[in-house]
Formats: C-alpha cells, sequence, structure tokens
C-alpha cells in the first residue's frame, strides 16, 4: 500500500524547531517545547514518566553551561535563616527551607506544569517523595525574553524584610525570586538531551512522527506498479469470495 508520508524522529525535528524559535525570539513557544523535552527521556531511563521521574531526569542529566548539574547541591542555593533574629516566625519561613532557588529539576517540573495546562510561569506547588513533602515555591518568577546574559542584578534567592502582623508581633518575610533566561534554559536542557542520547545509544528508542509535505491519504495513481499488484490481488479476492473460498 502506497505510504504518503514519511517518519521521523521527533525529537530531533522538537529539538530542531526549539532553537528556531530561539532565533526568532519566540521565547514562550521555545520554552514550552523545551520543558515537554524530560517527559520523553524520564520514561526511557527509569521506565515510566511522571513527575518524580521528570524531577529525576532533570536533575541527573541537565546540566548548565559550566557543566554543573542541576541536582546539585552547589547549583541550587539555599536560605541559611539565623534562629536567633528577634522576630523571626518559623511558621512564616518553613516553606522556604532548604528550598532550591535556581533552576533545579523540582522547579522545572513546576514551570512545566504551570505553562502547559495554564499558561503561566508559576512554580508554586510541592511534590510528595516518599514519606518527606518537598516544597517547590518562587515568589516571584520571572522569564527573561532575551539574547543576553543577565549581567546586572542577582538571577535567584531570597528577598528577605521585615512585616507588622495585626496582631502587633513583628516577624521576618522572606521571599524566594528567579530570573530565568528562557535561553539558557532551553540550550541546558537541549544539551542533555542530545548528550542522553549519545551516552546511552538509545536511537532506536526515540518516538517517532509520520509527516508530510500536503495531500492526504491517495488510493491511486501514485505507483503503478503497487496498484495494479494491488489490482491483481483484488481480482483474486473476488474470485475467491464467488468460489465461497474466502472466510469473511
Amino acid at each position: 500500500m502506497y505510504k504518503n508520508y514519511e517518519e521521523k524522529n521527533s525529537i530531533e525535528v522538537l529539538i530542531d524547531e526549539v532553537e528556531k524559535a530561539l532565533t526568532n525570539e519566540l521565547y514562550l513557544i521555545a520554552l514550552i517545547s523545551a520543558l515537554t523535552i524530560p517527559d520523553v527521556f524520564c520514561k526511557i531511563e527509569y521506565g515510566n514518566g511522571g513527575g518524580d521521574n521528570y524531577v529525576k531526569w532533570v536533575d541527573n542529566f541537565v546540566v548548565d553551561s559550566f557543566g554543573i548539574k542541576y541536582g546539585d547541591k552547589k547549583y541550587l542555593g539555599r536560605y541559611e535563616r539565623d534562629e536567633s533574629d528577634v522576630g523571626c516566625n518559623k511558621t512564616l519561613n518553613e516553606k522556604y527551607l532548604n528550598s532550591p532557588t535556581a533552576m533545579c529539576g523540582d522547579n522545572c517540573y513546576q514551570l512545566r506544569c504551570s505553562l502547559l495546562h495554564d499558561i503561566k510561569n508559576e512554580i508554586k506547588g510541592s511534590k510528595k517523595s516518599g514519606k518527606e513533602r518537598k516544597f517547590t515555591w518562587i515568589d516571584e518568577c520571572v522569564l527573561q525574553f532575551t539574547k543576553e546574559e543577565i549581567v546586572n542584578g542577582i538571577k535567584s534567592g531570597y528577598d528577605t524584610y521585615l512585616k507588622e502582623l495585626p496582631s502587633g508581633k513583628i516577624v521576618m518575610v522572606a521571599e524566594k525570586f528567579c530570573y530565568i533566561n528562557v535561553r539558557d534554559l532551553c540550550h541546558d536542557i537541549i544539551r542533555g538531551a542530545k548528550e542522553y542520547i549519545k551516552n546511552k545509544g538509545i536511537e532506536e528508542k526515540l518516538p517517532k512522527i509520520k509527516v508530510n509535505n500536503g495531500g492526504g491519504k491517495m488510493m491511486s495513481g501514485l505507483d503503478p506498479e503497487k496498484e495494479m499488484n494491488n489490482w491483481k490481488l483484488y481480482k483474486k479476492y473476488i474470485n475467491n469470495l464467488k468460489r465461497g473460498s474466502v472466510n469473511e
């Protein structure tokens, strides 16, 4: 039967289109697309998808331009809270303890879900891992739509200030912020995907898509030899049907 399409490696197509989107400054399209790439590879690496495996794959296989894994403690940055601070309220700050501000696997997954389902750049959720509940929460998440590196200001961290409650009590409040260079994040994910494919040798496991350059299913006229063979089989089928030798 004539096939009016060709099969292509969908990851190669996706990576190529993310890079084209970045070149044309289509940052939101590029970011949403890039954040779906780990979904494919976590299934290959761990047997199935889901949030836990997505986070694990990003932490283990995505690296920044300096070669540091996203799951590395040196990369995450953590908030050191002084318990002796006057007015420091543990309840208000508990969710920030040992919680990353940079783009680790947890934050990538929360951003992916927020963008893919709600078209929002929010990192405000929690991930249950075994008996622990790891909080993933960025108060001020900002996407940088620019070709330039972040040269002014800090990429991520904590902004702390004092706040007076209605009761008159003064507490210290910590708010996390993260300024994400979309181009850098997309390139980091793509770099991790390419290295993973190269090192694991898993080309045959990558998904395929069927595509063509226009036109629907053509039933005749495009491949005379195959169509003639199909016609001969059809005539044989009809003859056998008349003789009652065909199982319908």
